[in-house]
């Protein structure tokens, strides 16, 4: 399985994610797809991407991310720790939009006071003058939502910041929620989704009024439980929706709290170089969001963002993975497959944005290709399919792994288990191996214990035959 392309990204990510990698120990697959999520949320307003394979054809640079994590993997944290930008933002621009609110409530009393008088006095023309020239309701900067409904994400893109992001440390109340369930037609909320992350404009039609919302974007990071994402990813109404074709999904290794030292003089310098590098992320992530969006002359609600185009070492890259790889691909089945291509043109264009790249360059296409090639890895491995199969497959692994707890001399660690056991279960991602050593544990194949060693513990497993 492919590691997580991190020396491929441009330095300031680069560092970014090693800081938080360093600091905090997590799995490097997770605090990258984290960054990722916050960068594509911040370029998702400032341009599309040239899709190459015709002309004038473009995708938006949002992007749909899922982390599969189990409770207690520090999701709360991953999603906290790259959106410093993004608060930064939303507090200055909240105080800005507290002011316009308080000139737009002054002019609209005035406003009242004269559309009365010119109804009182049936003045038409004055009427029609005041209906084309009355004050503007400012937008709401609040572009994320944690939580969220059709109806809901609705009328926050119709009167609000026309990108938003629905980013969650919790994301079972997003995917089980009530728009998602089965009995509330999910495929509403599925298809509006799929519509925004296509680029097209959503519509809603009561009675005799149809609303339509063209120049929206959407981007999303959702960190979920791998049981309540199994349910989300295995249910064959969205699937065949096309939802899940959207999302690039990582089932990070569980996560191990570092060891504590807090008055090391070393350690406190490191982390506050760290801090720097998260630093300079933050400023990247405020000045993208601050940057003005082009916007229709006519609704400043609608975008009409600028299109980054290819160098042309890009376009020979995009060209060949395309030829070698995606059509490849393709014979798998999965409908992701048949996405990868725009996929990697999203990612390669928000990585530009990022940069404030003119162009997107040859390192950037091949960023943007390495990462889907991983994302891809990871989705195969996902345990999502029929399941007999799968209780057959883990049956074998669960045979093969016995047998190898069997042969060892005491416990075994995690690490051991990692590089040692048996190939079949060492290329599971790390969610499905920890469902794998609990379903033996509750069989009773194996059980865990703490280990001292030195001022820390640790659990390891033995054999208990």
């Amino acid at each position: 399985m492919r590691d997580f392309p991190l020396e491929l990204l441009p330095d300031a990510l680069q560092r970014a994610i090693g800081a938080q990698v360093t600091m905090g120990a997590y799995p490097v697959e997770a605090v990258g797809t984290a960054a990722l999520a916050v960068v594509s949320h911040a370029a998702q307003g400032l341009g599309n991407v040239d899709a190459l394979y015709s002309p004038g054809v473009t995708y938006p640079t949002s992007c749909f991310f899922m982390i599969l994590a189990r409770s207690g993997d520090a999701k709360s944290s991953l999603y906290n720790c790259f959106m410093t930008g993004v608060h930064r933002w939303q507090e200055r621009e909240r105080r800005v939009f507290d002011e316009d609110m308080l000139t737009y409530a002054a002019e609209r009393k005035i406003w009242d006071r004269q559309k009365a008088k010119a109804e009182k006095d049936e003045n038409v023309e004055e009427l029609l003058r005041l209906e084309k020239n009355g004050p503007k309701k400012p937008l709401s900067r609040d572009n994320i939502v944690t939580k969220a409904t059709t109806n809901g994400l609705f009328r926050t893109l119709e009167d609000g910041w026309p990108t938003l992001g629905v980013f969650t440390g919790e994301g079972g109340s997003f995917l089980g929620g009530h728009s998602l369930k089965a009995e509330n037609s999910p495929t509403e909320m599925a298809s509006f989704l799929t519509t925004l992350w296509d680029g097209n404009a959503v519509d809603r039609t009561t009675g005799e009024i149809t609303v339509r919302l063209p120049g929206r974007r959407i981007s999303a990071l959702v960190m979920v439980q791998p049981e309540v994402a199994e349910r989300f990813l295995a249910d064959p109404i969205l699937r065949a929706h096309g939802i899940h074709a959207r999302f690039l999904i990582v089932s990070p290794p569980a996560w191990t709290p570092p060891e504590a030292n807090f008055i090391d003089v070393a350690t406190a310098g490191r982390n506050s170089r760290l801090d720097a590098a998260m630093a300079e992320y933050h400023d990247t992530i405020d000045w993208m969001l601050s940057t003005e969006m082009r916007v229709s002359q006519f609704d400043e609600r609608v975008l009409q963002p600028r299109t980054l185009c290819w160098d042309r070492d890009a376009a020979v890259h995009m060209q060949d993975w395309f030829n070698t790889t995606c059509r490849a691909w393709r014979s798998e089945g999965n409908p992701f497959f048949n996405r990868a291509f725009e996929h990697a043109c999203r990612l390669a264009g928000a990585l530009a944005l990022f940069e404030n790249e003119t162009y997107i360059t040859l390192p950037l296409a091949m960023a943007a290709t390495a990462l889907v090639e991983f994302y891809a890895d990871q989705l195969r491995a996902l345990d999502i399919g029929d399941g007999e199969t799968r209780n057959s497959d883990e049956r074998h692994i669960i045979e093969k792994l016995e047998k190898w707890f069997r042969d060892r001399a005491g416990p075994v660690s995690n690490r051991d288990l990692a590089r040692n056991s048996p190939s079949c279960f060492r290329k599971l991602n790390g969610s499905k191996r920890d469902a794998i050593l609990r379903s033996m544990e509750r069989d009773e194949y194996i059980r865990a214990v703490e280990v001292t060693r030195g001022s820390s513990k640790a659990i390891m497993w033995e054999f208990k035959g």
